[in-house]
């Protein structure tokens, strides 16, 4: 499914941001970041409680039921074949959705919410089972870790108007170690059955050294991109400007998060930059015109780590960032 906004450099926020409440979230990404809102996650969680929250086992103590847990995951597992969503409910979203002003049909500016839920491989890299093993090298666990995510992105897609899930994968390297047992195309193969089973679009977030072909020739329609993944992608060439000719959407995250690189950085400094990449992209046959409507621009992670202050500053220069481009290419 194509997604539900016109990207053309709009700015988007990150996933992590360090505001202490929700007051002060939502009042940050209305003002800075009206059109597309990225859904964050609790300054006091960790960045993967989104994704996890619900799942059998996570609230229990070393002494846990062996058989209530089995029985705890065999639910799990047939709300999955029933496809009953409801098991996926975020009661913290429910609560926000029912009583804040900002729903889009009542501002007419917003045209999604793009939703960051840690994926299939860094979710099961994360989560430990009870011999302290990553949940990813238990083949049972891992199925029904997959079969959460599912429902909680179905879940989200339910509760949250034109949303758009994107799967975080910061362990993504761990992909080129033997010892994983899983290739990039195997991890991408359950995005995509994850994908498969929602009308949203739904989005990756790949770390590191990315094979980006792959991915961008799959039903993926959104990715987010690092300053150190920027030649790579370019590379594509015909690729990457085919997936922006289907409605894809890359997330380029142009603005540091680090305090000493943002008072160091000017937003005329951060187009300069910008400009340069539009002439290496055109080196690779990827079409200016298309690059510019098929991005939207955001701040790199760590956010959640700097103060608030800090992360006004980055909002602030993101925003005059894209309001800049947005201008000077004639996008609005």
């Amino acid at each position: 499914m194509s997604l539900p906004f016109e990207a053309n450099c709009l700015p988007l926020a990150p996933f992590d941001l360090p505001y202490p409440d929700e007051a002060g979230v939502w009042a940050a990404l209305l003002r800075w970041t009206p059109q597309v809102v990225a859904w964050p996650t609790a300054a006091d969680d960790p960045a993967w409680n989104l994704a996890a929250v619900g799942f059998p086992g996570l609230a229990t103590n070393a002494h846990i039921d062996k058989a209530a847990f089995d029985a705890a995951i065999e639910t799990h597992q047939l709300a999955f074949l029933r496809y009953d969503i409801e098991r996926g409910a975020v009661p913290t979203i429910a609560r926000l959705t029912e009583r804040l002003p900002w729903r889009i049909g009542d501002r007419p500016s917003m045209q999604a919410v793009v939703v960051g839920l840690y994926g299939p491989l860094s979710l099961g890299l994360t989560l430990l089972d009870q011999q302290d093993r990553p949940i990813f090298a238990n083949p049972l666990m891992h199925e029904a870790l997959i079969q959460h995510l599912a429902l909680r992105m179905g879940w989200l897609e339910a509760h949250l108007a034109t949303a758009v899930v994107c799967l975080i994968e910061p362990f993504w390297n761990a992909t080129s170690s033997p010892f994983l047992g899983y290739t990039a195309d195997d991890v991408l193969q359950l995005v995509l059955e994850l994908a498969s089973t929602l009308q949203t679009s739904v989005g990756l977030a790949p770390s590191g050294a990315v094979e980006w072909t792959p991915i961008l020739r799959s039903a993926l329609h959104f990715v987010l991109c690092q300053p150190d993944q920027y030649a790579a992608i370019l590379a594509c060439g015909s690729c990457l400007n085919d997936y922006f000719e289907r409605g894809g959407v890359v997330a380029w995250a142009l603005v540091p998060s680090n305090p000493a690189e943002l008072a160091a950085t000017s937003p005329q400094q951060i187009c300069a930059s910008w400009d340069t990449m539009l002439k290496k992209a055109l080196d690779q046959d990827v079409l200016n015109s298309r690059l510019l409507s098929g991005s939207v621009l955001t701040v790199a992670p760590g956010l959640r780590y700097q103060t608030a202050a800090v992360a006004d500053q980055a909002l602030a220069l993101l925003a005059e960032v894209s309001r800049t481009l947005r201008q000077r290419y004639k996008l609005t």
